[in-house]
């Protein structure tokens, strides 16, 4: 390109009058100069035809510098970064040939009035120059025709380079955040995607005054395949210097290095890099827990909130390493969250439904195997050390209703039970006899100190861990057990369910559920509902106590909630137990969700459960790393557009 002019005043009009000039001047027969452009903001330049820039910076990174004559109009870069323009005689103009490159540009047309045959469709009036108008034509990244005109002037930008890979990487950058925004936005408002939501009241459509955000067996993990901190950190470094200095051959102490080398490579460093990523996989898998609560607590507002054991992977742990697991499940997975008092847990505590807050941040624990073990391994100790960081595990707490509507003039307001028991030691031989005998002397006094089995304003909540005992086939998990051997004690090593017995013994001992006609409430027994873990696919039965002409031959059977029929048969008791799935990863990060409330129309307390699943652990690692990668892609970028903008 040629300079025509340099001037402090300059301005895109005083450069087209220089234009004009120049080609006036010219000799008959000469090209004329149908390409212009400005540059460092005072320079005008012109070329026969059109150039192509020779620098890869591209639009606002190239052209940044105004024009000293009028401040709003852009006048180039440096070094050959021009804002260009032509004149083109053509019936049609198509932008993305003119420009020669694929890059997106913009296309200004100016009109003059005097030749000015039809109007230009443009979207954005630009500015004024020589009595004509600028005007931006949006093509929205398709190839569009400008209307035919008998003269225009065309402007392009000319600070693309035709084979600058730039623009394709803005624009997947650009994809990329979109993504990222669009993935993090779900991840944490993953409820609202999945339309998870309490029940709510059928009568009302109202918001349930009791709702229970139930979760299962976190079973948080611990460090146990981490290396000794007590160990060297390379022990095959360790055996070469003391080999070494054991007197030996040349020959000898080759082989010894080779040997400790080898062991360093094939042993040590794998070892260490399995202990960070041990380290890495515990944390991530205590925050997407965490996620879970969090997002739940903060979208879905329950009242309460209950884990139903297996709050830790182990009940083997030193104490100082279930300590280590304790403050992790209150720093990291329910960081917020609070330990019921022993206070509240003390005898039995009332309290109006709804009026203290703090139950919404209380978590209500309930002991699982891996927590204190099974009958054969539970001992005092586990008991205590479980107590101390987690809260009691047996108890009781009732909340009343305090509302305005009729109840039949009731002398007590309707009261809603949680019972929270410790049913790993309800079944023989257990190792610690105390204990059993603890805990069952604690199911007498839930039965003593229940209203009248009459009364059917009152609903039972059981959270506990193990579930009651169900025929093979209904669930995941069968009736199992396993014992240990004589000289290990011979008590319950291993469990699914309950046994028969210890089921129906919480059935007709808490519940009241005898079948007996002739008995209080002809044998129907409570209002409730049974909350248990253990079983980490889940599972939701009914269990019910079919007639049978024979009172000694009726026995206690479960059948699944969906497909019971028994259910709607109000003659015979029942009973309504789910097995909440669990949270982990592995399960689709699930948590279950109770309604409960009282229904003036039946004067009895109401229960309906659904779910919330988040998905399996490997989509939130995905979207944490994925938009990392994004924060330090559109990092880089923002760091390099900034060391153009200053000509570094």
């Amino acid at each position: 390109m040629v300079q025509l002019l340099a001037d402090d005043g300059m301005n895109l009009d005083l450069c087209i009058s220089a234009v004009s000039s120049a080609n006036a001047k010219l000799k008959a027969g000469a090209s004329t100069y149908a390409v212009f452009g400005l540059e460092y903001g005072r320079e005008c330049w012109a070329a026969t035809s059109l150039v192509q820039s020779q620098t890869s910076l591209i639009g606002n990174r190239a052209c940044t510098l105004s024009c000293k004559g009028a401040s709003d109009m852009s006048c180039g870069g440096r070094a050959h970064q021009y804002d260009g323009y032509g004149q083109r005689g053509t019936d049609e103009l198509d932008p993305w040939s003119l420009s020669g490159v694929t890059c997106e540009f913009e296309v200004w047309v100016f009109e003059s009035r005097s030749f000015m045959s039809s109007p230009v469709k443009a979207v954005e009036s630009k500015f004024r120059v020589n009595g004509g108008v600028w005007w931006k034509a949006e093509s929205g990244g398709r190839r569009a025709k400008i209307p035919r005109l008998i003269f225009y002037t065309v402007a392009v930008s000319l600070c693309y380079h035709q084979h600058s890979m730039i623009p394709n990487l803005q624009r997947a950058l650009l994809v990329l955040i979109i993504f990222s925004i669009g993935s993090i936005v779900y991840l944490y408002n993953y409820s609202t995607f999945h339309r998870c939501a309490f029940p709510l009241q059928a009568d009302t459509h109202d918001l349930a005054p009791f709702r229970l955000l139930a979760l299962g067996d976190p079973q948080l993990e611990g460090d146990s395949s981490l290396p000794n901190p007590d160990d060297a950190l390379f022990p095959s470094i360790v055996n070469l210097w003391r080999d070494l200095a054991e007197p030996a051959s040349i020959v000898q102490q080759l082989q010894v290095t080779r040997q400790s080398l080898a062991n360093l490579f094939a042993s040590d460093l794998p070892r260490i890099l399995q202990s960070y990523r041990k380290r890495l996989d515990l944390l991530g898998n205590d925050y997407y827990l965490a996620h879970i609560y969090r997002t739940l607590h903060r979208k879905l507002d329950p009242t309460h909130v209950t884990v139903l054991g297996d709050l830790l992977g182990s009940q083997w742990i030193s104490d100082e390493e279930f300590e280590s697991r304790g403050w992790r499940y209150w720093q990291r997975t329910f960081q917020d969250g609070l330990r019921v008092d022993d206070e509240i847990s003390s005898g039995i505590q009332f309290g109006n439904l709804g009026q203290d807050d703090t139950w919404k941040r209380r978590i209500i624990n309930v002991a699982g195997n891996h927590d204190v073990g099974y009958a054969g391994d539970m001992n005092n100790q586990r008991i205590q050390r479980f107590e101390k960081i987690f809260g009691r595990t047996n108890w009781e707490t009732r909340f009343r209703l305090g509302r305005d509507s009729d109840t039949n003039n009731t002398a007590d307001p309707p009261e809603l039970r949680i019972i929270v028991l410790n049913s790993l030691n309800l079944d023989t031989p257990a190792i610690d006899q105390d204990l059993q005998r603890d805990t069952y002397g604690f199911i007498n006094n839930v039965i003593v100190a229940s209203r009248s089995v009459e009364d059917e304003t009152t609903g039972t909540i059981l959270l506990t861990h193990l579930p009651l005992h169900k025929e093979e086939g209904i669930c995941v998990d069968s009736p199992f057990f396993d014992f240990y051997n004589e000289d290990e004690g011979s008590g319950v090593k291993e469990q699914n369910h309950l046994s028969y017995n210890a089921g129906k013994g919480i059935l007709e001992g808490i519940y009241g559920m005898s079948g007996n006609p002739q008995a209080p409430h002809e044998g129907l027994g409570r209002n409730g509902i049974i909350l248990t873990g253990h079983d980490h696919e889940g599972c939701d039965v009914y269990h019910h106590l079919p007639y049978h002409p024979d009172p000694d031959s009726r026995a206690w059977s479960a059948e699944r909630w969906a497909i019971s029929t028994s259910r709607l048969n109000k003659t015979i008791p029942g009973i309504r137990e789910i097995t909440v799935r669990s949270m982990m990863g592995e399960f689709g990060g699930n948590a279950g969700l109770l309604s409960a409330w009282f229904d003036d129309h039946s004067q009895r307390w109401r229960f309906e459960y659904s779910t919330c699943s988040l998905g399996v652990q490997h989509v939130w690692w995905a979207i944490h790393v994925f938009d990392l990668v994004t924060i330090g892609l559109a990092s880089l970028a923002a760091l390099g557009n900034f060391y153009n903008a200053v000509g570094v």
